[in-house]
């Protein structure tokens, strides 16, 4: 008798295999967006070559990192998950600064944001940089913890076009941890006509914002006496919206010294009884340095402005300007 062969069924064991942590994809409009689980650790690193040409490196030491090039990129979109010890770094490497950013750090403690220009001879032409330290879902943390340390926010960009709009916004709002923001425009050139835009919306604990513009692009926090600039033609702006309560925004600006200063430069605060420290660095007497500060809550707000800052000063609310 002829025994008939028969398929039986059996499992085969299969390697591990991991699950990329940070995902990357992009629409047809350019929108290339990386998404990351609650896994620890996760990272995008991207070089931005201009043209819409992106390659990037993302997921996590432990589940894996995959590198992949991007075509035809308008922004970007990043979050990064809700675990802690997030990275993204992303670096403009062509001549010219387009793509906007939209990152979401996360829930989770002590994440890093770099977005920079990488030299002093590129040119911003106009874009949008937020950053939230937070996730797109879950704003905040349900109570304030003591060992959340919140996240550093490194924002670098480098000269600005002739009527060009600079905005960058640091998102800290309902946020339980102390964020450390810092924005620099690494800047020969603010081109007539353009606007530098700098937004921060402070969370429930102390934050602190450096703003500066300086022509020492490679030492950025460099003092404005040792970096001069040869043409600050355009505007500075700083916004802050305070956190609430007895939450203290500190703020420090530093903008470099130019043969015919600023024609306007405004720093204003609103809200959550911030004490904002404002310092303005070394622009000649053609520069007007306008604070507005209004506390709104316990605290009493305050800027200190170098007397050869501008001759033209100013402040309104619940705000005291020092000038020395």
């Amino acid at each position: 008798m002829r025994r008939s062969l028969k398929a039986r069924p059996s499992v085969e064991r299969l390697e591990d295999r991991l699950v990329p942590s940070v995902t990357a994809s992009e629409t047809s409009s350019g929108i290339l967006t990386f998404q990351g689980d609650k896994a620890d650790g996760n990272t995008v690193h991207a070089r931005d070559l201009g043209n819409g040409t992106v390659t990037a490196t993302f997921g996590n030491s432990q589940t894996g990192l995959v590198t992949a090039t991007f075509n035809g990129v308008v922004s970007v979109r990043a979050v990064l998950g809700d675990g802690a010890g997030n990275d993204y770094n992303y670096q403009y490497v062509g001549n010219d600064i387009t793509t906007s950013q939209d990152v979401f750090t996360g829930i989770g403690n002590a994440d890093s944001v770099f977005i920079g220009a990488t030299r002093a001879s590129q040119t911003t032409t106009g874009v949008n940089i937020t950053v939230h330290t937070k996730s797109p879902t879950q704003p905040s943390l349900p109570s304030p913890s003591p060992f959340f340390s919140g996240d550093t926010v490194f924002v670098q960009l480098a000269n600005v076009a002739d009527n060009a709009t600079v905005n960058i916004t640091l998102d800290g709002k309902h946020d339980r941890g102390q964020n450390h923001f810092t924005a620099i425009l690494g800047a020969q050139t603010i081109g007539t006509g353009a606007s530098v835009n700098i937004t921060e919306l402070a969370g429930q604990t102390n934050d602190s914002l450096i703003a500066a513009v300086t022509a020492d692009f490679n030492n950025p926090l460099t003092t404005a006496d040792n970096a001069p600039a040869t043409n600050l033609m355009g505007s500075f702006n700083i916004d802050i919206e305070g956190g609430g309560g007895n939450v203290t925004e500190n703020v420090l600006v530093n903008i470099a010294k130019g043969p015919f200063g600023f024609p306007i430069s405004t720093v204003t605060e609103n809200g959550g009884g911030g004490a904002a420290f404002v310092q303005y660095e070394s622009n000649d007497l053609s520069s007007r340095v306008f604070p507005s500060l209004n506390g709104g809550g316990n605290k009493h707000s305050q800027a200190s402005i170098d007397f050869d800052a501008g001759q033209f000063v100013g402040a309104s609310g619940f705000g005291t300007v020092f000038v020395f």
